[in-house]
């Protein structure tokens, strides 16, 4: 599950790199780290990493988790998380999704 967390960050932004939309026109002059010219091919080995480590654990093995329906727990399970969070989400969660209250500025204003 860490894997495809990670996934879940590396592949958007290898989307906007290959549309030229990151990075932004003043990249390594406004203070953030940028790898410049190194940018694609890390990014682009990122996803494929991350990629390769989200499959190699969740590949059914009887060795590694047991005979029979077992040895597919791990796409069971990450199926189901997948599942349980896709339908709570379209059934309550965008209507809760935002910010609290309490961390909200009083007055626009005075927010900095």
């Amino acid at each position: 599950m860490i894997y495809i967390a990670y996934l879940l960050v590396t592949v958007p932004m290898l989307r906007k790199r290959l549309k030229g939309e990151w990075p932004g026109p003043d990249a390594g002059t406004d203070g953030y780290f940028s790898l410049g010219r190194w940018g694609m091919p890390v990014n682009i080995l990122a996803v494929v990493w991350g990629a390769a480590m989200a499959v190699n654990p969740a590949w059914p093995r009887e060795d590694v988790y047991g005979a029979g329906v077992l040895s597919f727990i791990a796409p069971i399970f990450i199926g189901a998380v997948i599942l349980i969070g896709l339908t709570w989400y379209l059934a309550r969660g965008r209507h809760e999704v935002g910010t609290l209250p309490e961390h909200m500025a009083k007055n626009l204003e005075q927010a900095p």
